[in-house]
Formats: C-alpha cells, structure tokens, sequence
C-alpha cells in the first residue's frame, strides 16, 4: 500500500521546514487513517480466499461526483466497498448522531458511506457485474472504542468479528457456481477506471523558496549531510547512504512537492542547494526516469522514493551509525 500523494507532499515539507497548524493537524490524521488502513489491508489478506481481489485507495471522478474507496474487496459474490476508521477515542453513535469524547462530530460515518455507495452503484452497473454491491464501515482499532446504538448492524463491521464475517462469505463463495464471473477482469476493469491523480496537491513557489534545501539523512532527517564521493555521510547520527540513492530521493520529493511538473535538471538541481553538481543530478534523472514529449524534461513519477524505487539494489549499501563526526 502507499500513502496518498498529499500524505507524502506533507512528510516531505514537514522534513524541509514548519508545517502551519492546519497541516499538523491534517498529517496527523492522514498517518493514523493509514496505519487503519494498512492493518485493515493486512487482516483481510490473511482471511480473504485466494481467488479473491483487494484493491485499496481507489479513485473516481464519475458523472454523479467525486468519491474515494479505501478498500474494495471483489468476490464471486459481488463487491465489498470497506471504509475503514481507526479510531481510538471514545466515539459514540445513538439517535442518529456522532459524539467524540462526548462532543457532537463534525462529520456523519453513516452519512459519508451512504452517498458513497449512492455514486458507486452507478459504477458498479456500469461494470457489467451482476454480483452484489456491499458497503461497510470498518473500525479497525484494537481499542474498540466505538459504542454504535440504533444504526443498522449491516452498515458496520468491528475488528473483532472481521475474520468470522468473511469466513462466513468464503462459505457462502464456495457454493455459489457461476462460470461467468471473472473476478481478476472485473478487478482490472475498476483500476482502468480509476483516476490516479485526481486529488494532487501542488506547493507555491514561494513556499517552495522558504525550504531547506539539501540532502537531509534518510534516518535522522538532518541536514548535516555531505557528499563525499560515492556516499552522503550523516554528522549528526554517522549513517552514510548510497550518494545515487540519496540524490535519486531528494529528486523524487521534488516531485512530490510540485506533482504537476515535469523533472528538469535545472529546476531539480534547486532543491540541493548546491551540494551536488548539475552533471550528476541529469545523469540519474536519464537513468532512472522515462523521457518526456516535453523537451528536456522527465516524466514525473509523483511518488516519493519508498515507492517507486524501493527494489532498486545500489552498489554502495547503507550504513547506520558508523561515528563520523564533523570536526570542529
């Protein structure tokens, strides 16, 4: 699973400078949705039949609105749309209205799942499916700090009992027989559908003048870095990285800063605050990234680097706490 372009626009700026109130705010809630969304992620791979599809973040731009799915689960029975909340206050739903902490909250579970299904099921017509199309609240915290009185039990799943219910539906799976349905092409026809870059999220130039630039370590996110030949040595926790690794990064959080712009040598080169050479930044941009129609410019990937270059195996490994101080 990945973060979402915003998620990882806010980390990025948050390791090259302040984030303003609001956005501490926004990153804090991003990280927790993720961490529920991870784990729910997980939990239903380890029980889900093998067969079956699940797809996560998706997005769409329909005639009827725009919606976002954080897990879809394909079966031979139909589509699971899961929207998973990870909540560890004491949430409390009782004569049609939520309270945290005892105060109202601002915005309706019930509510938000309602009109997301109501787009969907346009989708899902559209697809040809004639399963079932089923959408839960998940609450995936092991807290269980969520009281729910009065609402419909179909509209929610707890943790607790997430493995039992889709035991049951595999059973249910088992003895349905349909030669017709094709769960992998119906999953490959939603991700088509899908719009990827529908909610990017763009910073100023100005914003972009008030950041750090440099390499920053890929462990204690200083700024105490230099580049010494093949590595980036850390002085302040002594870890050295791959120097191809840590230029490689710092372009990709480039392109996570402005996800509407191409890669150009120049314009990259700016966010290094001249700690590595033109030369060497164009020379990796050639190789690792795909030229674009636009003349002198990359495609950009709109990914950070845990992303999209995870597997990449570099000649110079990593290395933590190795004592390298700067000398005074």
């Amino acid at each position: 699973m990945r973060k979402s372009q915003e998620h990882q626009l806010l980390e990025e700026l948050q390791s090259r400078g302040r984030l303003s109130p609001t956005e501490e705010k926004e990153l804090f809630i991003r990280r927790v949705g993720f961490e529920g969304e991870l784990e729910a992620f997980q939990l239903i791979s380890d029980y889900k039949k093998s067969e079956w599809q699940l797809l996560n973040d998706l997005t769409f731009n329909h005639d009827f609105g725009e919606i976002q799915v954080d897990l879809l689960l394909i079966t031979q029975l139909g589509w699971w749309v899961f929207e998973v909340k990870n909540y560890d206050s004491d949430y409390e739903y009782r004569d049609g209205k939520w309270l945290v902490n005892g105060r109202p909250k601002a915005r309706d579970d019930f509510a938000q799942l309602k009109r997301t299904m109501e787009i969907f099921k346009n989708i899902h017509r559209s697809s040809g499916s004639r399963g079932e199309l089923v959408g839960k609240l998940l609450f995936i915290n092991e807290s269980d700090s969520v009281e729910i009185v009065g609402a419909d039990s179909a509209l929610y799943l707890k943790r607790a009992k997430l493995k039992r219910y889709l035991q049951e539906l595999a059973e249910d799976c088992t003895i349905f027989i349909d030669d017709t349905v094709n769960i992998e092409r119906e999953a490959q026809w939603l991700l088509s559908w899908t719009e990827k870059n529908l909610r990017l999220k763009s910073i100023t130039d100005d914003r972009f003048e008030s950041l750090r630039k440099g390499i920053y370590c890929y462990l204690c996110r200083s700024f105490n870095t230099e580049v010494v030949r093949f590595h980036v040595c850390c002085h302040a926790c002594g870890s050295t990285e791959a120097s191809e690794k840590a230029i490689l990064r710092t372009i990709c959080g480039y392109g996570v800063l402005f996800p509407y712009k191409n890669l150009k040598t120049s314009e990259v080169l700016s966010l290094f605050g001249g700690q590595v050479k033109y030369y060497r930044v164009n020379k990796i941009l050639k190789k690792y990234f795909e030229v674009s129609s636009s003349k002198g410019s990359f495609i950009n990937p709109i990914n950070s680097f845990e992303y999209q270059f995870l597997n990449i195996k570099f000649r110079y490994i990593d290395k933590r706490n190795l004592g390298i101080k700067k000398e005074s």
